[in-house]
């Protein structure tokens, strides 16, 4: 019974390995890809403020909100970063799995979590960013309970990875306790 467990687990491990290997180079693509497009974008950025007329010195308010208008430093910049960050974490989880051929460890589930962080983070920056330049240009009256709530549902999808990543933590975590509770009764 126990060569028969041996074999399915070695199966698995495989199994994992390959799917590893095929998710690895897609994630690590992938943030290559988002790398370069901010680079560019940054470049094409910063050519487009150089070339704006100069802001009087001490008007910091009116250069905010022609910055803001173009949105990239506010909204752009901020998000790209994080969606490295969350590729970057991604391949690291990926390489682990695949080196160890389970994904039921804790330093998995911490990365996971992270993660889910980094998600969540990257779903609040544009309501934010809306909401704080709004009140610059509107004042008080921009802050009504409907834009909030619309500007707060505006990325549903984001919001549902987050709490998917989560979730996934937390299979992952119970899977690492009971991953560990197997490893010493054997």
């Amino acid at each position: 019974m126990e060569q028969h467990h041996d074999e399915k687990k070695a199966a698995l491990a495989k199994r994992i390995s390959k799917f590893g290997l095929a998710a690895l180079w897609l994630t690590g693509t992938a943030a290559v890809l988002e790398l370069a497009m901010l680079v560019r974008n940054t470049v094409v950025n910063v050519r487009w403020m150089s070339s704006q007329p100069a802001v009087e010195p001490g008007n910091v308010l009116e250069y905010l909100i022609t910055v803001s208008n173009y949105g990239f430093w506010t909204e752009t910049f901020p998000c790209a970063l994080l969606l490295i960050a969350l590729l970057v974490i991604l391949v690291i989880l990926y390489r682990r799995i695949r080196k160890d051929g389970t994904p039921f460890r804790f330093g998995n589930v911490r990365l996971l979590r992270i993660g889910a962080v980094l998600m969540g983070l990257r779903v609040l920056i544009p309501p934010v960013e809306k909401t704080v330049m709004d009140f610059l240009n509107y004042g008080y009256s921009s802050l009504t309970l409907g834009n909030m709530r619309t500007l707060l549902f505006r990325n549903t999808g984001g919001i549902w990875l987050f709490t998917a990543l989560l979730l996934c933590s937390e299979v992952m975590y119970y899977g690492a306790v009971l991953q560990k509770q197997s490893d010493e009764t054997l």
